[in-house]
C-alpha cells in the first residue's frame, strides 16, 4: 500500500511538471504562482511517526509491544503501514481532547512499562492560533478539476520512547516546510470562496519538504538530519462566508544516517485540523 502511494505521487508529479512545461503561457495567465490567499484561526497539529525498523530488531514482540490487559485502547497493527512498526510518544499533550470535528487523534497507548502505560502512538499539539498557510491561486485544466500551490510550516519538539530499541528515549525536535501542489476536485465555488461564497474541495498531490531541522538528541548520541524530501499531501476543505474548515494529511520519509539507527528510514505522517478564516489578497 505504501509502495502504491509514493508510486502515485511521482506519476502525479510528473504529470504536473509536463503540463507546466508544455503549457506556460496558460499557467501564468491563471496567476498560479501569485499568492491567493492566506489561513488565519486555529490550528490543531497531530503527527504519527514510523519506523521500517522491525519489532524484533528493537527488542520487542508483537504482543508485548500493543496488546496488554487492563487497556482497552491500544496501538492497533491493522492501523500502521504495512512494513513498519509505530514509533511512540512518551506523553500525549494534555489538550488532548481539542480536536476538532471529533477526529479523536489523540494517541493510542503502546505498552506497559513498571504497571503504567508507557507511550502513544500519536502526538496532539493544543490548538493554536497560526497563519502560517499559504495557498496560491488556483488553475483549473478540466471541468471542475484543478490544481494549487500551497506552503504549511511545522515545527514540533517531543520525546520518543523504545526507539530505536526497547527502553531507549530521545527528544525531538522537528522543523519542516511543506511545498504541496494538491490536484483537487472542487464541488462549489471555483474562487475558492474569495467572495464568501461555499466551496467545497478534496484535493491529493505531491509535496516538497524541506526538513531545516531534524533533531535526536539523548545523554549518549545526538543526531541531526537537515534534508529536502518530496511525499504525498491529502486535503478537505469547506469554504463559506470566508470561513474554513480545513483537513490536510502530509506525509514524507526521513533518511536516518548515523548506525544506531541502521539507516532507518523515518515515515513522518502530519495531520493538521484548521478552523478559522482566509484573507485573499
Amino acid at each position: 500500500m505504501l509502495d502504491q502511494m509514493i508510486c502515485m505521487k511521482k506519476q502525479i508529479f510528473f504529470s504536473v511538471c509536463l503540463y507546466l512545461v508544455l503549457f506556460p503561457v496558460n499557467c501564468k495567465s491563471e496567476n498560479l504562482f501569485t499568492p491567493y490567499r492566506i489561513f488565519f484561526g486555529l490550528k490543531q497539529q497531530v503527527t504519527n511517526l514510523y519506523s521500517t525498523i522491525s519489532l524484533e530488531e528493537r527488542g520487542f514482540n508483537q504482543s508485548e509491544y500493543n496488546n496488554f490487559p487492563d487497556y482497552s485502547v491500544y496501538v492497533n497493527p491493522e492501523r500502521i503501514p504495512t512494513g513498519l512498526t509505530a514509533i511512540c510518544f512518551k506523553n500525549r499533550s494534555d489538550h488532548s481532547n481539542y480536536v476538532f470535528a471529533g477526529a479523536g487523534f489523540d494517541g493510542n497507548a503502546c505498552r506497559q512499562k513498571d504497571g503504567q502505560v508507557y507511550g502513544y502512538d500519536a502526538y496532539p499539539e493544543p490548538p493554536e492560533f497560526s497563519f502560517a498557510s499559504l495557498e496560491f491561486a488556483p488553475y483549473y485544466f478540466l471541468w471542475r478539476f484543478g490544481l494549487n500551490f500551497s506552503l504549511i510550516n511545522r515545527k514540533l519538539h517531543f520525546t520518543v520512547v523504545d526507539y530505536p530499541e526497547k527502553n531507549e528515549e530521545y527528544v525531538v525536535i522537528l522543523n519542516s516546510t511543506s511545498f504541496s501542489v494538491p490536484v483537487f476536485l472542487n464541488l462549489g465555488d471555483k474562487q475558492l470562496g474569495k467572495d464568501g461564497a461555499f466551496s467545497m474541495r478534496l484535493g491529493l498531490g505531491p509535496n516538497f519538504t524541506y526538513i531545516s531541522q531534524f533533531d535526536l538528541e539523548s545523554e549518549s548520541l545526538y543526531e541531526r538530519q537537515v534534508d529536502a524530501v518530496s511525499g504525498l499531501t491529502l486535503l478537505f476543505d469547506i469554504s463559506f462566508l470566508y470561513t474554513v474548515l480545513k483537513l490536510e494529511n502530509t506525509t514524507y520519509q526521513v533518511q536516518m544516517a548515523h548506525p544506531k539507527f541502521k539507516n532507518d528510514l523515518i515515515y513522518v505522517n502530519a495531520n493538521d485540523s484548521y478552523l478559522g478564516f482566509f484573507y485573499y489578497f
